[in-house]
């Protein structure tokens, strides 16, 4: 039995564990429309597994950098005056805080600007990585078997930004191949799509639509989600307002008699949510979030697990130093499931520190409901605590360290289970299309049910290739 009380998968699937493009750490051409599911760090948890566009509207990218104070302006005066005296243009622009935080990297983002326009409205990119690992624990349970894999990964991109309207196209391929077992494999997709225009008077409407084939579960979903968002951004307030669809089903259980145990669990997730940021420039900006859903389960079985669901979160940003961001608050969830409510509060924390273009750290608090991926209880509710490292020790040279706490309990029914993962990879770029991949992970996950252990289960990888870029 896997940590979430199913039959463990035969050969877990590698989408979005192996390959973060789809959650959000290394998207192809930046920011791109596959996003994580609640902000964590990646894993192949049930609750990191990716999630077309997330679950918040995105008017966090269209705000401005915060304002400098005069302090500020001073300090970055007398930092360039002793350092760079010969250079009076640089020092003119640091005591003003145009264009950087104070470090003195004018020329260096200049120049980047002009390879961005140099490339034109038009991008695209194509990614190929093949890799070859070992797997202590295909199953993901006790006593697992051991085997040697191949995987392979096709990640495909291309935007269009120009006056004011923009699109998106992305789309990968995973497959998993054990070496030792032949008919262990396994082979996901994703595709999404995203289109938007800017209005007049910092207005932006955008919308999308993606499908996801995640194959991480025992009998695989197939997820399919579509939104609308309209945001908005000025120096005193920026807001956005989105509409989700999200349908969910468990194809491989479609032919199933009626209560099938896949059956009883597809749904269909109507949500709205929204944000407003007060004074989005300052250094510090109090920020409220709503949100609210409805979840129909298309055969509800032995249990009604229909659901209306409502969010709060009442926080605040804060730009510390110029590279040091916070966002906490206060999350409270309500759920209304069985004709009864169950509401829980939590802290809600982001930390960013990021004070070189090399150097990133970053963590994260979140509590949530979620919906159940078996029959044991109405919905899950989900912790998470996670952390993560990225750094360029050299300009051929990319590391990344990520370990998270994952601590899941079923609302009405017994299960608890816990899950620590630790990954590290590491890429070298040989030449401009060609890097070494090296990459390991460890975790330890464990189920109980009325505080005694059922089971749990270790495992370990290690892998190794070439990731190619066009």
């Amino acid at each position: 039995m896997s940590a979430h009380g199913q039959q463990a998968p035969t050969l877990r699937a590698t989408l979005p564990y192996h390959y973060p493009g789809l959650v959000g750490r290394m998207s192809l051409l930046g920011d791109g429309v596959f996003r994580e599911q609640t902000g964590r760090a990646s894993g192949v948890d049930r609750t990191t597994r990716p999630k077309i566009f997330g679950s918040e509207p995105t008017m966090m990218i269209i705000e401005a950098e915060p304002e400098t104070t005069d302090q500020d302006d001073a300090d970055d005066q007398d930092d360039s005056n002793a350092d760079q005296t010969d250079n009076n243009e640089e020092a003119e622009n640091n005591a003003t805080g145009d264009g950087n935080n104070g470090d003195g990297n004018n020329e260096d983002s200049d120049d980047d600007d002009d390879k961005a326009s140099d490339k034109g409205p038009f991008r695209s990119e194509l990614k190929l990585t093949s890799t070859l690992g070992f797997d202590s624990n295909i199953d993901e349970s006790a006593g697992g078997r051991t085997s040697t894999v191949l995987q392979n990964n096709i990640e495909v991109a291309a935007e269009y930004q120009q006056d004011g309207l923009f699109w998106r196209l992305e789309g990968e391929v995973a497959h998993e191949q054990s070496l030792r077992f032949a008919d262990e494999h396994s082979l996901d997709f994703a595709v999404a799509a995203q289109a938007g225009i800017d209005l007049s008077n910092g207005f932006r409407a955008s919308s999308g639509l993606g499908l996801i084939d995640d194959r991480t579960s025992s009998d695989g979903t197939l997820t399919s989600t579509g939104f609308v968002e309209l945001a908005h951004a000025s120096d005193n307030i920026s807001a956005a307002l989105r509409g989700t669809a999200e349908f969910k089903i468990h194809p491989d259980q479609l032919d199933d008699d009626e209560n099938s145990f896949a059956n009883e669990l597809n749904y269909t997730n109507l949500s709205v949510a929204s944000e407003i940021k007060l004074l989005p420039k300052a250094r510090v900006s109090p920020y409220l979030r709503l949100g609210a859903s409805n979840v129909a389960f298309v055969n509800s079985g032995d249990l009604n697990r229909d659901s209306q669901n409502l969010t709060t979160t009442v926080g605040i940003s804060a730009q510390i130093l110029g590279n040091l961001r916070l966002d906490i608050g206060g999350r409270f969830d309500a759920r209304e499931v069985s004709s009864s409510w169950h509401t829980d509060s939590f802290l809600d924390a982001n930390l960013a520190w990021n004070p070189t273009d090399e150097f990133e750290l970053t963590a994260s608090v979140k509590r949530e409901f979620e919906e159940i991926e078996d029959t044991d209880g109405y919905f899950v509710d989900v912790k998470t605590y996670a952390v993560e490292l990225n750094w360029s020790p050299t300009s051929d040279l990319e590391l990344s360290l990520a370990a998270s706490l994952s601590d899941e309990r079923n609302f009405g029914g017994l299960t608890e289970s816990m899950e620590y993962l630790v990954e590290a990879e590491g890429l070298y770029t040989l030449n401009d299309n060609i890097k070494i991949v090296l990459a390991s992970s460890m975790k330890m996950a464990e189920e109980q049910d009325e505080d005694e252990i059922q089971s749990e289960y270790e495992q370990f990888t290690v892998r190794s290739g070439l990731e190619v870029s066009f």
